[in-house]
């Protein structure tokens, strides 16, 4: 029986053709490197890793339990060979994690957590791959504790309105897709030329 997603907790999964997309255009950003992924919903993200690289290693988090039954259900063998971990909570409060080398996300863009996840993000691993809506570059907050902090290595902008899973229509959002990392991190290394990608 098909899970019923809670607007409530700001539940828009990544539409498996985008998360398909990007490990297909970008996957060397991910190789041979400890993911995190903050906001696991059903594993759309998760998966489209391993079918691009089966040895990656992902630590997926989420905070709805009847999606964490399900990633463990769907991910058990995964599991049980090392390569996932399922941590059941809010990426906001959980204590410190363990070392991770890169964050591949689609946060939660209302009331502000978006903010919230790009700066722990920034803060604990330095390097992301997020679906973001246009509007996280805007203000005075972000600037500060996000976009001044590094460069963006790849960027890609969609041309037209993804709709999500869970979305009760298309969002009257513009999305983009970020490679960022913190300045410590790519010394040496240039700026994204944006790129469009075309939403089916």
């Amino acid at each position: 029986m098909p899970l019923r997603f809670d607007l409530r907790l700001d539940q828009y999964h990544t539409p498996p053709w985008l998360a398909e997309q990007i490990v297909a255009r970008w996957w060397r950003v991910f190789a041979r490197r400890r993911v995190l992924e903050p906001s696991a919903g059903g594993g759309v993200l998760v998966d489209a890793l391993f079918d691009r690289l089966p040895d990656a290693r992902v630590t997926a988090i989420e905070m709805d339990r009847r999606w964490v039954r399900r990633l463990r259900r769907d991910q058990r063998e995964r599991i049980e060979r090392g390569a996932v971990r399922v941590i059941a909570g809010d990426y906001l409060r959980l204590p410190p994690l363990p070392p991770h080398d890169i964050v591949f996300a689609n946060p939660p863009f209302t009331d502000g957590l978006d903010t919230a996840h790009l700066r722990r993000m920034v803060d604990e691993v330095g390097e992301f791959v997020a679906v973001l809506r246009l509007a996280a570059w805007a203000g005075r907050e972000r600037r500060e504790c996000v976009w001044s902090r590094g460069r963006m290595l790849h960027h890609a902008i969609l041309e037209g309105r993804p709709r999500f899973s869970g979305m009760q229509g298309t969002p009257r959002h513009e999305f983009a897709v970020t490679h960022f990392a913190r300045s410590d991190l790519v010394r040496g290394r240039r700026a994204a030329e944006p790129e469009w990608w075309d939403v089916p």
